[in-house]
C-alpha cells in the first residue's frame, strides 16, 4: 500500500516538476500587436507551433508566422527547442543555435545571442543582461520572469539598449524573438506587444493591451474605417494579389521594397490586381495614398 502511495505521488509530482520544462508545445500560438513606422496603422502577428523536427540532434518545434518583423530575425519558420530550463532558438546563417532565454540565470548574469539581421544574412549581435527575477502567476500556475536589459554588441551601435521582460514558457512579452524591435531600427513593421498567448496545458492567457488577439489593419481616411473597407489577398502570394477599397474617390497604389525604392505605382478605383510574378522572394510595403495624405500601409509576403 504504502509503496503504491509513494509511486502516486513520484508520478504527480513528476508531471508537477514537468510543468513549465516545457517550450511552445505543438499548438500554441502567440498574437501580437503589430505596428508600422510610416503610419498609425495596427494589424496583429501570430507565431504558432505546428509540429517536430530534427536539426543538429536535437528535436525542435517548427514555429510558423504570418510574416514576422520585416527588418529583423522574419524566416517563414522558426526552429526552437527547450533542454534544462534553456529555451534555444536555430540561426541558419551560422548553422548553430543560440540561446532565446535561460531560466537558469540570476540577477546580474547574461548571456549573447549572434543572429540573422536581416534578408541579405547580415549577422547582429546583442547582451541580454538580467536585471531582476520575479514570478507570476498564470491560470493558478506559478511562472519565472526574467526582467531585462537588451544591448548591442556592435561597433557603433554601442549606445542602443531596450529592455524586456521574459515569461517562463511564454518567452517575451515584446516579441518571442525581442531582437532589434524597434521602429527606430527599421522602417517597417514592429511589435506593439504580446495580446495573447494559448496552449493546451497553460491555457489562454490575455495581457490586457488590445480587447482582442486579432483584429486587422485599422486603415484611415476611408470611408466607414472598418477592417472591411480595404481588402489584401493572398498575402503571403506566389503570383498575385488583390486590392479591394470600399470607396469611389481615385486613389494611388504605391509598391515598394524595404529601402523604400518605388518598384511600381499605379492609379485604382476600387479594384486592382497587381503581378507579382516578376519579384524576388521576400518582403515589400504596399502603400495606399488619396491626393492630400498616405491612408494605410501594408506588409506584402512574397514566396
Amino acid at each position: 500500500m504504502k509503496r503504491k502511495f509513494y509511486l502516486a505521488f513520484l508520478i504527480i509530482f513528476q508531471m508537477y516538476q514537468s510543468f513549465g520544462q516545457d517550450f511552445a508545445p505543438i499548438g500554441a500560438k502567440w498574437y501580437y500587436t503589430e505596428q508600422f513606422a510610416f503610419s498609425g496603422d495596427i494589424s496583429y502577428l501570430w507565431i504558432e507551433s505546428v509540429g517536430d523536427t530534427i536539426i543538429k540532434g536535437k528535436e525542435c518545434r517548427v514555429l510558423e508566422n504570418n510574416g514576422g518583423l520585416m527588418c529583423v530575425f522574419h524566416n517563414d519558420k522558426d526552429f526552437v527547442y527547450y533542454e534544462d530550463s534553456v529555451a534555444y532558438f536555430y540561426v541558419p546563417e551560422i548553422d548553430t543555435f543560440q540561446i532565446l532565454y535561460n531560466l537558469r540565470v540570476q540577477k546580474d548574469s547574461f548571456w549573447t545571442v549572434i543572429f540573422g539581421m536581416n534578408m541579405e544574412s547580415k549577422l547582429d549581435t546583442i547582451q541580454i543582461s538580467v536585471d531582476s527575477v520575479s514570478y507570476i502567476t498564470i491560470n493558478s500556475k506559478k511562472l519565472k520572469e526574467l526582467h531585462v536589459s537588451y544591448k548591442s554588441r556592435n561597433v557603433g551601435w554601442e549606445n542602443l539598449g531596450y529592455e524586456g521582460d521574459i515569461i517562463e514558457r511564454i518567452g517575451d512579452k515584446s516579441y518571442i524573438f525581442n531582437l532589434y524591435n524597434l521602429p527606430v531600427i527599421c522602417d517597417g513593421n514592429y511589435s506593439g506587444g504580446l495580446r495573447c498567448y494559448q496552449d493546451s496545458e497553460l491555457g489562454f492567457y490575455s495581457t490586457g493591451i488590445a480587447d482582442s488577439c486579432t483584429y486587422t489593419y485599422k486603415w484611415v481616411g476611408i470611408e466607414n474605417n472598418s477592417k472591411k473597407a480595404i481588402k489584401i489577398y493572398p498575402n503571403p502570394t506566389s503570383d498575385w494579389i488583390e486590392v479591394e477599397i470600399t470607396t469611389d474617390k481615385k486613389l494611388t497604389i504605391t509598391l515598394s521594397d524595404l529601402y523604400g525604392r518605388t518598384l511600381t505605382e499605379f492609379e485604382s478605383f476600387g479594384k486592382s490586381r497587381l503581378d507579382m510574378t516578376n519579384f524576388q522572394k521576400g518582403f515589400y510595403l504596399l502603400q495606399i495614398k488619396n491626393s492630400e495624405k498616405i491612408l494605410g500601409l501594408s506588409k506584402i509576403i512574397k514566396k
